[in-house]
């Protein structure tokens, strides 16, 4: 089983507030691989923050207001989820995906065949250094059995230092980086 998780594909992260010219470069590469008959699922985590999240999270408190709910800045990039094949999508209000191994194992239970080879969980979006490797790390310890790959032509982080640092730790945690060579 071959899933894809496509993390905060989203205007505030790509246009928006924090938007940048490396988040906009992996949009079509992202597009490309969510479209893909290659994947058995596709996932999609959207950031979501209502506006009492102020109150309750550090994220809402000490970032810039992104991602507020039925907003523009909120919505998925034009083009990266596809028009006529079905999706997952997980909202949440925090770095982490909560409820994302709920989905990950209801899938994989319910389409288990003893003779297949192993499960696989590849992961494209934003932020390298910050939702990506979250989740990434979760899908970790959630999954111990579980091949984790992290398509780097596929992140963009926050500069492009964090995001070589996020992709190290990430591999240091037994996280598969996929470089384009």
């Amino acid at each position: 089983m071959k899933i894809l998780i496509v993390v905060d594909m989203q205007e505030d992260f790509v246009n928006g507030v924090f938007g940048s010219d490396a988040a906009k470069a992996i949009v079509p590469y992202v597009a490309e691989q969510a479209r893909s008959d290659e994947y058995d699922w596709v996932i999609f985590t959207r950031d979501w923050h209502d506006t009492f999240d102020e109150r309750y999270f550090m994220e809402t408190r000490m970032l810039p207001s992104h991602c507020v709910a039925n907003t523009k800045g909120a919505e998925f990039v034009e083009g990266v989820v596809p028009d006529n094949y079905p999706i997952i999508i997980v909202d949440k209000d925090t770095f982490g995906a909560i409820g994302l191994e709920d989905i990950i194992i209801d899938k994989t239970l319910w389409n288990y065949n003893p003779n297949h080879e192993e499960h696989e969980i590849h992961m494209v979006g934003l932020c390298t250094d910050i939702c990506v490797i979250s989740n990434a790390l979760a899908l970790r310890m959630w999954f111990p059995g579980f091949r984790i790959i992290v398509h780097e032509k596929g992140c963009a982080g926050t500069s492009p230092s964090k995001h070589a640092a996020a992709l190290s730790v990430m591999e240091s945690n037994l996280i598969e980086v996929e470089y384009d060579v």
